[in-house]
């Protein structure tokens, strides 16, 4: 069972939208989560993006209200392709 090791900040509703990504992707979640906060500012939602390894966050994101989440994920995943 994947545990939670940091976050950026505790969940604010019931209801989220969450971005599981390496820092490879991140560009990539970063993007399309800013954008759905963007477009919600008033949003009865939390806007995840989770990992295994720790992130490199840009200050600049940090009013979003997106949290960042790092997990261990304890085995859980290791029977998925990587590739």
């Amino acid at each position: 069972m994947p545990r939670l090791l940091t976050q950026s900040a505790d969940a604010q509703h019931r209801n989220a939208i969450v971005f599981c990504c390496d820092p490879a992707y991140l560009p990539f979640a970063a993007l399309a989560a800013t954008s759905i906060a963007a477009s919600h500012p008033d949003r009865h939602f939390d806007i995840c993006i989770l990992s295994l390894e720790a992130l490199d966050w840009p200050d600049t994101l940090d009013q979003t209200g997106i949290r960042l989440m790092q997990v261990a994920s304890d085995g859980a995943f290791g029977g998925f392709a990587k590739d």
